[in-house]
């Protein structure tokens, strides 16, 4: 999961898919987030971010901001951009053909229409993450069915 700085949209990405791989007991799974920007490494997501989440069931306090590494595009099979300039910075830091095959957009590989981006809410109100909780929320069970139905056990 990537976004600007790894304190709204990303790190709610990562402890919504990780509950909901919990929940469906699978364990094989390794879910992790990151930012493009280096602003918020080692902080915690953003207080809002936390709020909404632990309000929804989903406690991500524990995280920590990191900026994406070189060696993300081998050690995940998938990296999920938020938005389509994440997804363009991503193409342009890795420039091996073989791993753009694992960059998409979130949203898209969930099934939403093409160019479908997860807005950001760092400059909203508690509203915003909301609704960026409940669409992330969606479209990562979407993920998951999709996940299981290529075989995930």
């Amino acid at each position: 999961m990537v976004c600007l700085g790894n304190i709204c949209r990303s790190p709610i990405a990562e402890g919504v898919l990780q509950a909901q791989l919990l929940k469906s007991r699978i364990h094989s799974v390794t879910v992790d987030s990151a930012g493009l920007l280096s602003y918020h490494v080692g902080e915690q997501p953003d207080k809002r971010a936390m709020e909404t989440a632990v309000r929804f069931g989903v406690d991500i306090s524990h995280q920590q901001a990191r900026q994406i590494r070189t060696n993300d595009f081998s050690e995940f099979d998938l990296l999920f951009a938020m938005d389509q300039s994440v997804l363009n910075q991503l193409l342009s830091i890795n420039k091996t053909a073989k791993f753009h095959q694992r960059i998409h957009l979130f949203l898209e590989y969930a099934g939403y229409p093409e160019g479908s981006i997860v807005p950001d809410p760092y400059y909203g109100t508690l509203k915003d993450f909301e609704e960026c909780y409940k669409l992330i929320e969606h479209a990562s069970a979407k993920i998951l069915k999709r996940m299981i139905e290529n075989g995930l056990k």
